[in-house]
């Protein structure tokens, strides 16, 4: 009986000194804390590189031999950035656009730039898929490969900020 009484004095003084305490004073429901990190997500939107996707067996077709797999590889790099090239050609176009056009052709290339910004998204996607490719080689990789997957990695980091960002901007001036 005695035990019982003393911790209830215990929870007692406990509860009175958290409801004395100051406001930065963590809760029982954290509330301050989950406010800080909910902030703290809010104001950082981080780029980073997508996580590997499985790939099919005609994906890696080839491994065995990787001087052959990596000029495969290559060679879908060249192809690539030529398509992405392409795509923020366009996109550079449209945007230029916007800043001359004003009522519905300002709404023609403003959706224009978003179906090319949007392009540009679908096309870095496939970076992450060479990543992929590239890791199915074994430890530790050859030299070519290491450079290529720094080549891509800096590319698709590059190409996710310039969508982030651009999204943003297309947002701010889309039209009502």
């Amino acid at each position: 009986m005695k035990r019982i009484s003393i911790l209830k004095t215990i929870l007692l003084g406990l509860a009175i000194s958290a409801c004395a305490a100051p406001e930065e004073w963590p809760t029982v429901s954290f509330g301050n804390d989950i406010s800080a990190t909910n902030d703290g997500l809010d104001a950082r939107l981080e780029v980073s590189l997508a996580p590997l996707p499985s790939l099919l067996p005609e994906d890696t077709l080839g491994v065995e031999n990787t001087t052959a797999y990596m000029k495969t590889i290559n060679a879908d790099y060249r192809t690539l950035v030529t398509n992405i090239n392409r795509r923020f050609e366009d996109y550079s176009k449209a945007r230029k656009s916007m800043t001359v056009d004003t009522g519905e052709d300002f709404a023609e290339s403003w959706l224009g730039a978003q179906m090319e910004l949007s392009n540009i998204s679908q096309y870095t996607e496939d970076f992450t898929k060479m990543r992929a490719r590239i890791a199915a080689l074994d430890s530790p990789l050859p030299e070519a490969a290491r450079v290529l997957l720094a080549r891509i990695e800096a590319q698709e980091l590059q190409n996710r900020l310039f969508i982030r960002e651009e999204k943003l901007e297309l947002a701010r001036l889309e039209p009502s």
